[in-house]
C-alpha cells in the first residue's frame, strides 16, 4: 500500500554552499554548531535558499522564518547528539569529505524525526503534510514517481527529489507552505521531546480506512476509460513490476481518491491510515 513520505526541505546544494569547518583548534562538534547557529543570520544562504526555491515576497520571508527557527540551539545539539552517537566526529580533522558526511546527515536526520513526529501531531499538521504530498506526487517523472510509489530507498539520492521543493512550493498558496513549514516544525519538536503519546489506529479504524480508500478509489477508477482502467489495475496487482508511468498513475489517482472524500472526518481518516498510524 502506498504511504505518504515527505522529501525533507533542506538541499544539500544550498548548504553546502554556505557551510564551512575551519582548520582550527575547535572540535568538530564546536564547529559543526557554530556553522549551523550562524545560517539563522546568514543572508546570503536565504538570498541563495529563496532562489533556488523560485520564491519571492511573502513565501521568502515564510521560508527565512522557518529556518530561523530550525537553527535554533534546541535543533542543532539534537542534531550534534546523534550525529555524536554515529562516531561522525571522531576525527578532529576538518575536510570536505567530513562536510558532506555531516550535511547528508544532518539532512536525514531532519527528514526522520518529523516522518516520526508526525504521529505525535494535530490532525492539522497531517492534513498540512498530505497537501504538499498531493502536490509532490504530480511533480515527479514517471520513473521518480514510481519510485516514490514503492518506497525505493533510492529515491531521497535522486537529484529531481532533492529539488522537488523548488517545483512545489511554488505551486502552493501561501497559507498552505505556512502550514506545511509549521507542521515539519511540529513534528520535529514533537518526536525530541517525545511529548505526546504515538497515535494508532484502531483495527475498526484501519478495516474503515481501507473500505473508504478501496470505494473511492474505484469511483475514480470508474471515471477512467476501460483501456485506462485495465492497465491501472495490473499496476496494482504488483506495482514493483508495473511499467514506470502505470504505478505513477496508480500512486496519483489513489491521493485524488482520498483528497475527493467529501465528508472531513471520512477523509482525515484515511490520511491517518496512509500515514501508517
Amino acid at each position: 500500500m502506498i504511504t505518504i513520505k515527505r522529501i525533507c526541505l533542506i538541499t544539500a546544494v544550498v548548504l553546502a554552499s554556505i557551510f564551512t569547518l575551519c582548520a582550527c583548534s575547535k572540535t568538530p562538534q564546536e564547529q559543526f554548531r557554530a556553522a549551523m547557529l550562524d545560517l539563522a543570520d546568514n543572508e546570503k544562504f536565504f538570498k541563495q535558499l529563496a532562489t533556488t526555491l523560485h520564491l519571492s515576497g511573502d513565501k521568502k520571508k515564510l521560508v527565512a522564518e522557518h529556518f530561523k527557527q530550525m537553527f535554533t540551539p534546541y535543533y542543532v545539539d539534537y542534531y550534534i547528539k546523534k550525529l555524536d552517537e554515529e562516531g561522525l566526529f571522531k576525527t578532529e580533522k576538518t575536510s570536505e569529505k567530513l562536510k558532506q558526511k555531516l550535511l547528508a546527515r544532518t539532512i536525514a536526520i531532519g527528514n526522520d524525526i518529523s516522518n516520526k513526529g508526525i504521529a505525535r501531531v494535530s490532525n492539522e499538521d497531517r492534513k498540512a503534510y498530505f497537501t504538499y504530498n498531493v502536490k509532490l506526487i504530480n511533480s515527479f517523472s514517471a520513473r521518480v514517481c514510481k519510485m516514490y510509489v514503492i518506497g525505493d530507498p533510492r529515491l531521497f539520492s535522486s537529484k529531481e527529489v532533492q529539488q522537488a521543493p523548488a517545483r512545489v512550493f511554488p505551486k502552493m498558496s501561501y497559507a498552505e507552505l505556512d502550514a506545511y513549514l509549521k507542521a515539519l516544525r511540529n513534528a520535529s519538536k514533537a518526536y525530541i521531546q517525545d511529548q505526546k503519546e504515538v497515535e494508532k489506529l484502531s483495527q475498526a479504524d484501519t478495516q474503515k480506512a481501507q473500505e473508504l480508500l478501496m470505494d473511492n478509489l474505484e469511483l475514480q477508477l470508474s471515471k477512467l476509460p476501460q483501456n485506462q482502467q485495465a492497465r491501472l489495475r495490473r499496476a496494482a496487482d504488483n506495482l514493483d513490476k508495473a511499467m514506470p508511468i502505470d504505478a505513477c498513475n496508480f500512486g496519483k489517482l489513489m491521493y485524488k481518491a482520498t483528497d475527493e472524500i467529501a465528508n472531513q472526518d471520512d477523509r482525515m481518516l484515511v490520511i491517518n491510515y496512509l500515514l501508517k498510524l
